[in-house]
């Protein structure tokens, strides 16, 4: 279940950006990303080719603010830090392409038409879980 969602169109450009944001611990980290993503996007995605970089700077970014911010976030029930943090899949659909980007574990699903008009589910995001292989090969190389 999500806990926070944005849509914009963007002016001029004929584009469009769709993001969804599941929280765990909390919503704090969800709101934030959320507050965060869209103009960080929009500051970096100048050109379409700058797109993936965009998104994936966007997501560093965030994740580095975070630690400042939590503070403002509702604590623990034992008056700790918020440990919130969230998922992110984000949509950018360019007049003639289409990019998608995701942290965590939030799946993205693209709906697509069979040949009889029957639309079909097809997964478009690989979920960053610690028990998938090459999810778990980066974690040990992070440390």
């Amino acid at each position: 279940m999500e806990d926070d969602l944005a849509v914009k169109k963007r002016e001029g450009g004929g584009s469009f950006m769709a993001a969804v944001f599941d929280g765990h611990g909390g919503r704090g980290a969800a709101q934030y990303a959320k507050s965060r993503l869209f103009p960080l996007l929009e500051t970096s995605c100048s050109h379409e080719e700058s797109v993936k970089e965009a998104m994936r700077s966007s997501f560093l970014k965030i994740h580095s603010e975070m630690s400042s911010v939590r503070e403002s976030w509702t604590s623990t029930r034992e008056g700790y830090l918020s440990t919130s943090g969230t998922t992110a899949t984000v949509v950018v659909l360019q007049p003639t392409k289409l990019y998608i980007g995701n942290v965590g574990d939030s799946a993205g699903i693209l709906a697509v038409r069979g040949p009889f008009g029957k639309l079909f589910p097809k997964p478009i995001t690989a979920n960053h879980r610690p028990n998938n292989y090459k999810e778990c090969q980066n974690i040990e190389q992070l440390g």
